[in-house]
């Protein structure tokens, strides 16, 4: 079935099938993480914000869609890879320092 389906869907821009399908077959597009993010009512809902990444500069982030009283903290940007290695190990594992030397020197964590 996905094989027939997925040749046919083939053959039209998936515009032309949300045209087709309107008011008939409940259906939405499949958007990339770009074309989410460029989406007028993402914006509109203040969804998305602009952060200052320390080494890529002006990045968007997803913000997130559940607001409370108190919850308007200061958007951060994630952090670089392996950045919190060591204290993840150590918090969730309960890993000493010479422990993660070791599964470090192994190749196991970067």
């Amino acid at each position: 079935m996905v094989e027939i389906l997925s040749k046919r869907l083939a053959q039209n821009s998936p515009e032309e099938w949300l045209r087709q399908f309107q008011g008939k077959v409940p259906s939405g597009p499949v958007n990339t993480i770009e074309q989410a993010l460029s989406e007028k009512q993402f914006h509109a809902r203040g969804l998305v914000a602009n952060v200052k990444h320390p080494s890529l500069g002006i990045t968007r982030q997803v913000v997130s869609s559940i607001a409370t009283d108190g919850s308007n903290e200061a958007l951060t940007p994630g952090p670089a890879l392996g950045e919190n290695t060591d204290d993840l190990l150590s918090d969730l594992l309960s890993l000493n320092p010479d422990q993660i030397k070791k599964l470090r020197d192994q190749g196991a964590v970067g």
